[in-house]
């Protein structure tokens, strides 16, 4: 079995707040022939709804199956999307040791999915969090501004991989103020108010860094090593916290 570290949201997809998973997908993680998963699905989905969704906009009761059509090598093959019932009455067919390992990282990836989306939509009907979004909006574009003066700094003295600071910078800050389980597309969307504020409060100590570095002209390791000293800090003084969707997998 492997004991790799699992990114569980690339097991699982959304459309809107629909979550499924891809028959392509389950046969790999349970090293089954995807063609085995395909015949147990159409063995078992008539049993548990009434034909099959075509498209993904068209759900009307679950457990749901969503047939569509991929190639390889020339050769067209029907393949399916299953929401987590689905999954679940699919998976409970395969009982190696591989299958049942992958069967429990799979529905963990469900419920990461689900909180994720749930912490969005209370985000989005929350004014105060919108407002302190927006603001925090503009200290990261200034932010995002400085970066590049700064990427164009490291480049004439003589970097070859300035380019990278971007996003160096930016996991470099959710390291020293999050508690991070897994890899985010934008793990601000996810924060809370408070969080909100504490990464914009991070996000100037980055900036009045690498400006005061290069006003002074020093090397731009050095800047780059001032600015995360300074945001480690500060970390290090208000702590740690873990994001909204880890609190509700913790407390659930």
């Amino acid at each position: 079995m492997s004991k790799s570290k699992v990114d569980y949201l690339k097991l699982v997809e959304t459309n809107g707040s629909f979550i499924f998973c891809d028959s392509r997908m389950v046969a790999e993680k349970f090293s089954i022939p995807h063609a085995r998963v395909v015949r147990t699905i159409e063995r078992n989905k008539d049993k548990y709804c009434q034909g099959v969704q075509r498209k993904p906009s068209d759900i009307s009761f679950n457990p749901i199956f969503i047939e569509f059509q991929d190639s390889y090598q020339g050769q067209n093959f029907k393949a399916y999307k299953m929401n987590r019932d689905a999954f679940i009455i699919i998976a409970m067919r395969f009982v190696t040791p591989n299958a049942i390992e992958w069967q429990k990282k799979f529905l963990t990836a469900f419920k990461q999915m689900e909180s994720k989306i749930s912490q969005l939509e209370i985000n989005e009907k929350n004014q105060e969090w919108i407002e302190t979004r927006k603001s925090g909006k503009l200290i990261r574009n200034t932010e995002t501004d400085t970066v590049k003066l700064f990427i164009d700094y490291a480049t004439e003295q003589g970097s070859s991989n300035a380019k990278f600071y971007y996003t160096n910078i930016s996991k470099m800050q959710n390291k020293a103020l999050f508690l991070l389980d897994q890899k985010y597309k934008n793990v601000r969307e996810l924060l809370d108010v408070e969080q909100l504020w504490t990464i914009a409060s991070a996000d100037k100590i980055v900036i009045k860094a690498l400006k005061d570095g290069m006003e002074r002209k020093l090397n731009y390791k050095d800047i780059y090593q001032l600015a995360k000293t300074n945001v480690e800090t500060f970390a290090a003084i208000h702590g740690k916290s873990a994001i909204p969707d880890t609190k509700l997998r913790l407390v659930g």
